[in-house]
């Protein structure tokens, strides 16, 4: 889209439409023409946010008339009013009118839309990367190719700069609009490459969705049998044992086979997705033991690496950086933990896969940095810690065991592959469809433990 052809500029930050205290946080949208903001407006619900992509998201109303052939409103549209006293109802179709089971009006049209909002030909869509926003931004880029509009997303540390530190975040909205107008450099446009990796999360949402419910049944299946032969005065002891019994009743429930094979298909939706975004055949295929399940964990959890300016950030963010004392971060008590826990969870699996491919690029790594730590290390040894189980004592635990140093090499391994992985994407991201080389960073020195 050329500058000449772009009518308007349109800020939207999505949000969390109602909080777990049930405020409500509607997503905020400022509208700017010709140098000034114009507009103003909530999307209260995801189906307004859905009216506006198809630009029919009502912004006034007038009064239905009687007799109006109201087919040409949504449904959801329709205000309704309670009836007055003695009001013939009768006039209004039973299909616009709100009833009771016994078939008593207690609703007839009082208001329908009169004008409509939406994405229209021209406009510019400004948003933040990564977050809630990403399924709209999806919705927003598909529709916006079809009517000659754009769809821009801007790094949030960007955004923040802009802002500066004594703005509100209530008012990025308007300054989403400015800053396309004046820094348009400073944006990325949503392309298919972008909506993949949107689909990733999407379907990994979903197989995990559908693996917890799955795991759900087993396990109510298995508290059911076993209380039904614990609780048989007939003395039903299986003959063939109580796992063996466990498998038939499994094999046989139709909810859990329908579990199963609605997981199977969420796994292979999830597979599609991963295997189809740039950043997997270029970069996460090429590592060895790095599979479409792990990849789902790491894509989905980044989102993009453009929110990321520093290989530091990505690291923190995903739990595999050193903390000031030089330990490696992990759940302790009065400590807060507050990385990605899929991104922390598929970094483990990951490290566990280089464990098992001895004499590959990583799982050569991580057994250097094993053998490095145990060079420094030779002996394990008995120290004194906080106890946080008994405050204000102490207890004592061994350090540089067989275990601890697999665990040092493990993370710092990991620590090693987010700092790769950040400056591989961020490459794949500047470079396009060039192709990007995956060499490993040459090893560092391994921090204190």
């Amino acid at each position: 889209m050329k500058a000449t052809d772009i009518k308007r500029y349109v800020g939207i930050v999505p949000r969390v439409k109602k909080t777990a205290k049930g405020e409500a946080r509607p997503t905020l949208v400022a509208v700017m023409r010709d140098g000034a903001v114009v507009g103003e407006f909530e999307l209260e619900t995801e189906q307004d946010e859905l009216d506006f992509v198809d630009s029919i998201f009502p912004n006034a109303w007038r009064k239905a008339a009687i007799g109006e052939d109201l087919a040409a409103f949504k449904p959801y549209h329709i205000l309704y009013r309670k009836p007055f006293e003695s009001e013939d109802t009768s006039i209004w179709p039973v299909k616009f009118t709100e009833r009771t089971a016994k078939g008593e009006v207690i609703g007839v049209p009082d208001k329908v839309p009169e004008k409509f909002l939406g994405l229209e030909a021209g406009d510019v869509i400004a948003m933040c990367l990564g977050g809630s926003g990403d399924n709209f931004s999806f919705a927003l880029s598909c529709r916006a190719e079809e009517i000659g509009a754009q769809v821009w997303r801007i790094p949030p540390f960007v955004l923040k700069e802009l802002r500066g530190a004594e703005a509100k975040k209530d008012e990025d909205h308007k300054l989403l609009t400015m800053t396309a107008e004046s820094y348009a450099d400073k944006f990325y446009p949503v392309i298919v490459r972008d909506r993949d990796i949107i689909k990733v999360r999407e379907t990994l949402r979903v197989r995990t969705d559908a693996m917890i419910a799955r795991i759900g049944c087993e396990q109510r299946l298995r508290q059911r049998f076993i209380g039904q032969i614990f609780c048989s005065e007939a003395g039903l002891y299986p003959q063939g044992g109580l796992e063996k019994e466990f498998d038939a009743v499994k094999a046989s429930d139709a909810i859990l086979s329908a579990l199963l094979t609605e997981e199977a298909s969420a796994l292979k939706e999830m597979t599609k997705a991963v295997e189809a975004t740039e950043v997997y055949q270029k970069l996460l295929s090429t590592v060895t033991g790095l599979g479409p399940a792990i990849a789902a964990r790491i894509i989905s959890a980044v989102q993009d690496i453009r929110r990321f300016q520093k290989s530091s950030q990505l690291k923190k963010y995903m739990g595999a950086h050193v903390m000031d004392d030089g330990r490696f971060p992990r759940r302790r008590n009065n400590e807060i933990a507050n990385w990605q826990p899929d991104a922390r969870q598929a970094l483990y699996l990951l490290a566990d896969q280089f464990n098992r491919r001895p004499g590959t690029e990583w799982g050569d790594y991580l057994r250097k940095m094993k053998a490095e730590y145990r060079l420094r290390h030779p002996e394990k040894i008995q120290v004194e810690v906080p106890d946080p189980d008994n405050h204000g004592k102490i207890k004592k635990v061994w350090k540089y065991t067989d275990a601890h140093i697999h665990k040092m090499g493990s993370w710092r391994t990991i620590s090693r592959f987010v700092e790769w992985l950040h400056a591989a994407w961020w490459r794949l991201e500047r470079e396009g469809k060039a192709e990007v080389k995956t060499e490993a960073i040459p090893p560092a020195t391994p921090p204190a433990e």
